[in-house]
């Protein structure tokens, strides 16, 4: 960053340049997303917060491997989701978030993995074949389409109709699953992506 002569701020371009390489790495992470929602898929938060604050007291409560839950949370730590003093855990504000019920929150509703809107973000890993074809990801993923998850699973189905009753915009998800084409749906609105319109296919 340098000064022009009349005082104003140029930033050099190497320096602009890195950023934007940072940005691209940080916007293309798939690991960080996906630890996020194995930590609320395993209800993480809630164990600490019910007093499971070591290792061995996680693995247990969660039935996971000691050694690969170990490497899931030293990047928990890293990315600033739960903080680590000793052998102990501890929640941040991110990781108070992801308490079920916390204050109205429905974070483990939309990211725990197993759920019906988990399941749709799965998706997104055949993003590519959508792209190319047209076609929705959702059963290249799962087998089979979304709403058939919904009608032959019903406790998929149920929890479904939990996350609606949670909080989720029903017109929004009226709109974007039965009015928006694919592509619209992702360019409209990014953060629901659940909705991942190329994810799922529209229901007539």
């Amino acid at each position: 960053m340098t000064f022009t002569g009349t005082g104003r701020l140029r930033f050099n371009h190497a320096m602009s340049e890195t950023s934007d390489i940072e940005r691209l790495w940080r916007l293309g992470d798939l690991v960080s997303p996906m630890a996020v929602r194995v930590a609320a898929t395993l209800r993480l938060s809630d164990h600490i917060a019910a007093g499971a604050t070591t290792l061995p007291d996680l693995a247990e409560r969660t039935d996971s491997h000691p050694e690969t839950l170990g490497r899931l949370m030293r990047h928990l730590v890293a990315i600033g989701v739960y903080s680590g003093t000793g052998e102990r855990y501890s929640l941040t504000g991110v990781g108070e978030a992801m308490r079920e019920g916390h204050a109205g929150n429905r974070g483990p509703l939309m990211l725990d993995l197993t759920s019906a809107v988990g399941r749709a973000h799965l998706a997104a890993v055949r993003l590519l074949e959508s792209v190319r074809t047209g076609g929705p990801a959702y059963p290249l993923v799962h087998g089979r389409g979304f709403w058939d998850d919904l009608s032959l699973d019903a406790e998929l189905g149920a929890g479904f109709s939990l996350e609606l009753e949670a909080g989720i915009d029903a017109p929004l998800v009226h709109r974007q699953f039965f009015t928006t084409t694919p592509l619209e749906t992702v360019a409209e609105t990014p953060p629901v992506s659940l909705l991942v319109g190329i994810g799922l296919s529209r229901r007539l």
